[in-house]
């Protein structure tokens, strides 16, 4: 575990020189960048809660993200446009390739979940930290990022429903459609297990 910890903290640091100075801190906002904070604080304090909130999500964004580059490499370019940004100039080569965290993070966070189990009341931790972000972004990031797509959807005729009104629908689809099956499914994989009175897991594990 602690050569986990070290590495990932070792990730993050090179993470965070490269997307900086390029893409600014608005980045955060992103479900997944912010994941990695949850994450790394996880592995310092042995929470198993902390993993659990953040598992459903960085596992089904993380294998769909991987297919659709996947597909892309193929096809010529992403076929859902949601990592279009990999096949094109406008981020340098160096910030493109630390997006293939989304590759690693699911193995990194399915090893914790076997090893520590899943906590059952994650879903509910990652509905208002999603809900956070997502709103938190919609107030505080520039609309040209659509981070989180909280600004439009990115699809052909739904444009319609830009601004507030499709913010609110993301703030219900997000748990309905991402954060509760990330949960059935791995609540279903890994059993959950007696934690501490703290909710943490033993040092060293």
């Amino acid at each position: 575990m602690r050569h986990a910890r070290l590495g990932f903290t070792g990730w993050m640091l090179l993470w965070l020189a490269i997307m900086l100075p390029e893409v600014g801190p608005q980045n955060f906002f992103w479900l997944c960048n912010a994941a990695k904070f949850v994450l790394l604080l996880a592995l310092w304090t042995n929470n198993r809660l902390l993993v659990s909130s953040q598992a459903g999500t960085v596992v089904l964004v993380g294998a769909g993200w991987t297919l659709d580059v996947a597909v892309g490499v193929i096809a010529g370019g992403s076929v859902t446009g949601l990592t279009a940004y990999m096949f094109e100039d406008q981020l340098s080569l160096p910030m493109r390739l630390t997006s293939l965290y989304h590759v690693a993070l699911p193995v990194l966070v399915l090893w914790l979940l076997w090893r520590w189990g899943y906590d059952r009341r994650g879903w509910w931790l990652q509905c208002l930290f999603g809900t956070a972000l997502v709103a938190g972004g919609w107030l505080l990031t520039e609309p040209r990022r659509n981070i989180n797509l909280a600004f439009q959807p990115e699809l052909v005729g739904w444009e319609v429903l830009a601004g507030a009104p499709w913010l609110l629908l993301l703030l219900v689809a997000y748990p309905l459609v991402i954060y509760l099956p990330g949960h059935w499914l791995l609540a279903r994989l890994f059993a959950e297990r007696p934690a501490d009175p703290a909710g943490a897991m033993k040092p060293g594990r």
